[in-house]
């Protein structure tokens, strides 16, 4: 189960998708010479996708979940650690989330079908590194 600064906040089936930005880079040509000179500029970020569903036994306590989750949109960067056990190191939720449009629905969870109710959700984290 993934965390963010050490917390299990994202719920339920969660995943992770991260995507790279393109590294930098500065192509010279030069006159009379053959061939192009290629300078690697550096790293530019990423940012991860994290889907996920937050259940718990009332309507208010999912909305709870969700209240905390969304107190991270504060700006701090954080450590995100993925399914896999990836660690994305300074990730900022810079506040990009989308709620499932349904809102909060009823559902079941585990083999024992215990009852609640769940917030199906999308965030983005933005990486400062490379």
């Amino acid at each position: 189960m993934g965390t963010l600064d050490g917390q299990a906040v994202f719920g339920y089936a969660t995943s992770f998708t991260p995507a790279f930005d393109p590294t930098a880079a500065q192509i010279n040509a030069f006159f009379g010479v053959d061939g192009v000179q290629a300078l690697h500029g550096g790293q530019r970020g990423f940012v991860v996708l994290v889907s996920g569903v937050l259940f718990d036994l009332t309507p208010n306590a999912a909305i709870a979940r969700e209240t905390i989750l969304l107190g991270y949109r504060d700006g701090i960067a954080r450590t995100l650690v993925d399914n896999f056990g990836t660690t994305y190191l300074d990730v900022v939720f810079d506040g990009a989330y989308q709620r499932w449009e349904q809102g909060v629905k009823p559902a079941y969870l585990g083999p024992a079908a215990v009852g609640g109710w769940a917030i199906a959700y999308k965030a983005v984290f933005r990486g400062l590194g490379g």
